[in-house]
């Protein structure tokens, strides 16, 4: 997440969502601009400075192709992540069984689910699966990473799609060489939506995500049109 108190912004980072082209990009208006990883908004509670009027951005991207771009990450970089009997890791684990696996109540505790758990150190990873929505606390839900209401960060507050918001800032997402320096590759999309069924659970995990971004969730990303 980053914080600018010359351009008056909050941008918390929500994983696979560009965040790393933003921080990018803010850093070249605001050679101070402060990192704070991927902390929820309620967080930056703690580094605001009083008598700035903050603008909370948030920069989102759409859920289906999000799922995919999480699951490759997690896959390619030892995410040890567990749920319901299912391990990310496990060299049969398909897209399909791993999402079938997490049930929509789960990605709504603390910072992940309390099914998911890590062997390593890099628990950071854990959000790649959490909802966009948990990073904001735009709602009044009990399920969100807490309960206690942004009302205050979020007077002023831009929700922003990465896929328009890219467009005009040059950014560059191929997977194979991110700014963070990590490869991994996406194959076709029609291999992770092989049919309906993936489709309506991805749909039923990130419902509110496509909501709060304003993603239709009846059409197909890659192909614009609608899913069949």
């Amino acid at each position: 997440s980053m914080i600018s108190h010359d351009l008056g912004l909050i941008v918390p980072e929500i994983p696979k969502c560009g965040s790393s082209a933003m921080y990018a990009h803010l850093l070249s208006k605001d050679s101070t601009l402060d990192r704070k990883d991927h902390a929820a908004l309620i967080e930056y509670r703690n580094y605001i400075k009083p008598g700035i009027d903050y603008t909370a951005r948030f920069l989102g991207r759409n859920p289906y192709t999000r799922a995919v771009s999480a699951f490759e990450y997690g896959k390619r970089h030892d995410n040890h992540s567990s749920l319901n009997g299912v391990t990310l890791l496990d060299d049969d684990v398909t897209f399909q069984m791993w999402y079938n696996a997490i049930q929509y109540q789960d990605l709504f505790r603390d910072h992940g689910t309390e099914g998911m758990y890590f062997e390593g150190k890099e628990e950071g990873l854990t959000g790649c699966f959490r909802t966009q929505t948990s990073f904001v606390n735009y709602i009044d839900d009990s399920r969100s990473f807490n309960s206690e209401r942004c009302d205050d960060l979020l007077k002023k507050h831009e929700f922003i799609r990465l896929e328009e918001w890219g467009k005009d800032k040059s950014v560059v997402n191929s997977h194979r060489n991110t700014n963070e320096g990590r490869r991994y590759e996406l194959k076709h999309w029609n291999l992770y939506y092989t049919d309906m069924e993936i489709v309506k659970q991805i749909e039923l995990l990130y419902k509110d995500d496509f909501i709060l971004w304003g993603y239709d969730p009846k059409i197909n990303p890659y192909t614009e049109e609608p899913w069949q």
